[in-house]
């Protein structure tokens, strides 16, 4: 074999690996991008969510923000929509504290929105609202029957313990990527 034809063999042999080097390099963002699938999340889907701390009129103010863990997997067709663990925000709506006259705490907090396994935000809608023992009708009678030290009675506490569940909705329809 003369130098002349193994020169043209290994110029042939080059353009061939750098073809195929080529395609590959074309191919496998078209076979990475098929992988993954888009999933509407319907309105109404349920999330159920768990509190991350404690909270009470004592230690929150209306419009704080609040922090909630993703209970359980939220699955759509099949496919992990929002996984387990993911952190929700939601805010004190309602923070009032045990007050005279029997009158008792509130503590009020409403789920805005949750991250989906690609990142996306979910608009959420659900409420918990937890009031103390009502001590006014006892206050009252207090007053009546002996003196007015009875409007001295307070109000039971209000409080949302570590852990406590919310069930939340999707509030409007969402798209996420979803791996296969």
């Amino acid at each position: 074999m003369s130098c002349r034809t193994l020169s043209v063999k290994m110029k042939r042999l080059s353009w061939a690996v750098v073809s195929v080097f080529a395609l590959v390099q074309c191919v496998l963002p078209v076979l990475a991008f098929s992988e993954a699938a888009k999933v509407q999340i319907p309105v109404g889907t349920v999330v159920d969510l768990a509190f991350e701390a404690t909270l009470s009129p004592t230690t929150a103010a209306v419009g704080q923000s609040v922090n909630l863990k993703v209970a359980n997997d939220v699955k759509v067709n099949g496919q992990i929509v929002i996984a387990a663990g993911a952190t929700a925000t939601g805010e004190v709506t309602q923070a009032s504290k045990a007050g005279a006259v029997g009158k008792e705490a509130q503590i009020g907090v409403t789920v805005k929105q949750v991250q989906a396994v690609d990142g996306t935000i979910v608009p959420l809608t659900g409420t918990k609202v937890v009031s103390g023992e009502s001590h006014q009708t006892s206050s009252i009678v207090i007053t009546i029957l002996c003196c007015i030290l009875g409007l001295l009675q307070h109000g039971g506490k209000a409080e949302i313990a570590a852990g406590s569940a919310l069930r939340a909705t999707v509030s409007a329809p969402v798209e996420v990527q979803v791996s296969q």
